[in-house]
Order: C-alpha cells, then sequence, then structure tokens
C-alpha cells in the first residue's frame, strides 16, 4: 500500500462550475490604458475614477480568492450510495453563515460601482464645460444620461441639452436601448445591459434586499472520508472522475441541494457525513456573479472613456 503523498483534507477535486453564462460574438472592445486615457483633457478626471474602482475591485476579487480558500466559508457535503447506480450522491449538508462576510461585500460593490458611475459623469461635466465655455448652464442637470428606453433619452433633455452635438450623439451610441450592439459581451442570467446593471446598483444602495445570493460555486473538493487509503487505489479510481456540471448551478445554495455524483472506490462507506466541501459564489440576482458582472460594468465605462479619446482625440 503506497500512502497519499500530500496531506490535505479536501485532496479531489470532482468537478467544476458549468455556468449558466451567455456569449454574444461582435466587435471587442478595444480599451486604451489609463495613463493614455488620462492625459486626455477631457478624461483626466473621469479616468482618475475608473482606476479608483478598478484597484478597489482587484482587491475585492482577492479578498473573496482567499475568504474560499479555507473550509470556513465551504458549504459541507455528505453522501450517500444510491442503490440503484452504485454513485455516491453529494449533497449540501450545512451552509455557511456568511452574513457578516456578504455584509462588507455589498458594500464594497456599491464603493466600486459608484466610481464607475462617477467616472461617466465626471466625463459628463468636462464635456459640459467645454460646451458652455467652462460654465455649465444648469450644473445640477449634468449627468452622462443611463436610458432603457428611446422615450427616456427623449426626457433626458435636461442633461442632454448642456451637450456639444457631437458629443451628445457619441453618448447617444452607448444607450442601453440599443442593447448588445454587435459588440462583444458575455453575462449571467437573462440579458441587461452593463449600463443599466451599473444604474441599478448606484440607485439601489438605500432599498437593497435581493442580493447577494449564495450559489453553487466553482468547484468541489472531495474529503479523505470518501476516498481510499492506498494512493495508488485512488489513481485507478480518478479516472472516473470525469468532467461533469455541479447541480444547482444559477440556484441559491441550501442544504439538501444535490451537488454531483460520483462513483466512488469498492470499500467506500454508503453514507460519509464530511464527504467533501463545496467553494460559495456571490451573486445578485438571477445568478449574476458579483465579480464579473463588475469586470463587465468596468470594461464597458473603460470603453466608453476609451472610444471617446479615440473619436475626439
Amino acid at each position: 500500500m503506497r500512502p497519499w503523498p500530500f496531506d490535505t483534507p479536501y485532496p479531489a477535486l470532482a468537478g467544476w462550475l458549468t455556468t449558466d453564462i451567455t456569449m454574444s460574438a461582435g466587435q471587442p472592445l478595444i480599451l486604451a490604458d489609463f495613463d493614455t486615457l488620462k492625459a486626455h483633457p477631457l478624461l483626466s478626471t473621469a479616468v482618475s475614477k475608473l482606476r479608483w474602482g478598478h484597484n478597489h475591485l482587484a482587491t475585492l476579487e482577492v479578498s473573496v480568492t482567499e475568504a474560499f480558500a479555507g473550509p470556513e466559508y465551504n458549504a459541507r457535503l455528505r453522501a450517500d450510495r444510491d442503490t440503484e447506480s452504485g454513485d455516491h450522491i453529494f449533497k449540501i449538508a450545512s451552509v455557511p453563515d456568511l452574513t457578516d462576510f456578504t455584509d462588507d461585500i455589498v458594500n464594497e460593490v456599491f464603493d466600486v460601482a459608484g466610481n464607475y458611475r462617477a467616472a461617466l459623469d465626471k466625463m459628463a461635466w468636462k464635456l459640459v464645460l467645454s460646451a458652455n465655455g467652462g460654465v455649465a448652464p444648469d450644473p445640477r442637470g449634468v449627468k452622462f444620461p443611463i436610458c432603457d428606453y428611446p422615450q427616456q433619452w427623449i426626457d433626458a433633455g435636461r442633461a442632454r441639452n448642456q451637450f456639444d452635438p457631437a458629443h451628445c450623439g457619441f453618448i447617444e451610441e452607448f444607450q442601453p436601448y440599443h442593447g448588445v450592439n454587435e459588440l462583444a459581451d458575455s453575462w449571467h442570467g437573462t440579458y441587461i445591459h452593463p449600463l443599466t446593471m451599473l444604474q441599478s446598483l448606484t440607485n439601489e444602495a438605500k432599498h437593497q434586499d435581493d442580493w447577494p445570493v449564495i450559489l453553487p460555486g466553482a468547484n468541489t473538493g472531495i474529503g479523505r472520508n470518501a476516498l481510499p487509503v492506498d494512493f495508488d487505489e485512488y489513481l485507478a479510481m480518478a479516472v472516473e472522475f470525469l468532467p461533469q456540471p455541479l447541480g444547482g448551478i444559477g440556484q441559491p445554495m441550501e442544504e439538501g441541494n444535490e451537488v454531483i455524483r460520483l462513483r466512488l472506490y469498492p470499500g467506500a462507506d454508503e453514507n460519509i457525513e464530511d464527504a467533501g466541501r463545496l467553494t460559495p459564489v456571490i451573486a445578485f440576482a438571477e445568478g449574476r456573479r458579483i465579480i464579473d458582472t463588475l469586470q463587465r460594468i468596468e470594461r464597458y465605462v473603460h470603453f466608453v472613456l476609451s472610444e471617446f479619446a479615440r473619436q475626439f482625440p
């Protein structure tokens, strides 16, 4: 018998996320680097906000990754042998209490999204000043309009009419009512335009109640209790650990939910209490993963600034 060459409690990855992501082919978003954009006289303050949001999101992503690297914030799995198939069915036995952690995440999300929104509004302010001799006709009405319907754009005259016509036309091209607009994009859940999502996040800080949602996440770590003592025996059975979707993708993580089915070694116990761990994913409503969604919003805001620098050098 050969002992295991390493001592970790959940050494075998049995599967990984098969996501519900939708991808749209189209023109890639060509992004100028921050330093180049910051040199543009009408974009410097906008880029500062975008860069701040970018750095804050990178820190948030690291924090989430590190938090879920250990077992404390992972769901515990149990496994029971199915008499018909002979496979073990892995189900969620307990869900970690993430209340304090997710409260912090919510505040971080609002901060990141607020900086992306501010980047667009800072750009709008500079454009209005450039069109009106350095003085905004209606300072309180200055903003980057975000409109889901053409009528909303028409109704946004207070902001719209302060722009130079060429700049106004430019901003109109990026309105959510144009949809994907032949741009490469990807999203979770039903389609929502990146700017619509941004507006939702920056408007709902006082009444957010449908997120965060805790979803089954990136992979399942199979515990030593579900694996043979002999490492060679494990290697022989590992070929059965074929890539397969995890159950419950896009649905809230709840006790009793089936996660995955695996054929374990012949001597495995019928019922295994601590059979593995499942990494959670923190998401918005409809399974929109928070980090992915914020990165998508950031790319779009970055694209707006990059396109402006290209069209109005």
